[in-house]
């Protein structure tokens, strides 16, 4: 576990890597299509590596905000206080 004052865990708790990581699910499940997609339109492989990075991030962006925090609030809903999971 890392110390919470560590240079390591403020570093990964930088703001621009806490966006990252709120998205990243949504870009691990969409890098692949984007590839093919930006594929199809260059052959270039650094405008096509720069171009798919930046599509992949705004549309997990855009699925984060337009779908997955809906259902992450259903999650506050409906998961047991940690209380009960303990059995204190």
């Amino acid at each position: 576990m890392l110390a919470p004052r560590g240079l390591l865990a403020r570093a990964l708790s930088a703001p621009p890597l806490r966006g990252i990581g709120r998205v990243s699910y949504g870009m691990y499940l969409l890098h692949l299509p984007v590839i093919d997609l930006v594929r199809a339109l260059t052959p270039n492989y650094i405008a096509l590596s720069i171009t798919a990075a930046a599509v992949t991030f705004a549309l997990a962006f855009l699925m984060y905000h337009l779908y997955e925090r809906r259902f992450l609030r259903l999650k506050l809903r409906y998961t047991p206080p940690r209380e009960a999971l303990c059995g204190a």
